[in-house]
């Protein structure tokens, strides 16, 4: 009989499973719809925060020469002119590895000069 389809085992699992689902509907209903009396606080309309109107003074912009350059014409046109952009982007690199190659060498006669000392 240990092979039937109704073991023992198997009943009481299926009796325990249910015993839990009974205990959690008869402790839920309980609480659930909550009585009078066993509710506590209120319902209000709710206030919205309301700010006042943002004045010329409120409102603190940094630099904006790069944007304002944007916005020309001609940086308009280098921007969608490939070879203008391709030209003006090595001018910055050169520029850039010029200015890093004469920083590094201040730094290294400074360091020089230091260990001198």
């Amino acid at each position: 009989m240990s092979n039937s389809r109704f073991s023992k085992g198997k009943l009481l699992t299926g009796a325990a499973v249910l015993a839990v689902v009974a205990g959690g509907v008869a402790i839920g209903s309980q609480f659930y719809p909550a009585r009078p009396g066993h509710t506590a606080g209120t319902v209000a309309a709710m206030s919205r925060y309301q700010a006042g109107q943002v004045h010329e003074g409120d409102v603190v912009t940094g630099d904006t020469t790069v944007p304002e350059m944007m916005q020309t014409d001609s940086f308009q046109t280098v921007a969608k002119d490939s070879q203008a952009a391709s030209q003006a982007a090595s001018q910055a690199a050169t520029q850039s590895a010029s200015m890093a190659s004469r920083f590094a060498a201040a730094q290294s006669a400074s360091q020089a000069a230091a260990q001198s000392a």
